[in-house]
């Protein structure tokens, strides 16, 4: 009998919600992205240094950008929409 385990699946690479944050706020100031997603520019600056946010401010953020919440979350194998 063969002992050995099958090796445990690995996931792919993941980008960080901040990485992705920022793609989405591309050439605007951090200002104007945070009304165009409608949150507080100070939270917007709180993510950008690696805060994360709620499901529900990831949520909004990803719909007022039309892209889906998993590509915003990171995941390499979701598509932007």
């Amino acid at each position: 009998m063969d002992d050995r385990k099958d090796p445990t699946p690995v996931d792919p690479p993941k980008t960080s919600f901040q990485q992705r944050l920022r793609t989405l706020i591309g050439e605007r100031t951090v200002s104007g992205f945070a009304r165009h997603v409608g949150l507080s520019e100070s939270l917007v600056r709180k993510y950008l240094q690696g805060s994360e946010p709620t499901l529900s401010k990831a949520r909004q953020i990803a719909r007022r950008c039309d892209v889906s919440i998993d590509w915003l979350a990171g995941d390499q194998s979701a598509s932007r929409r």
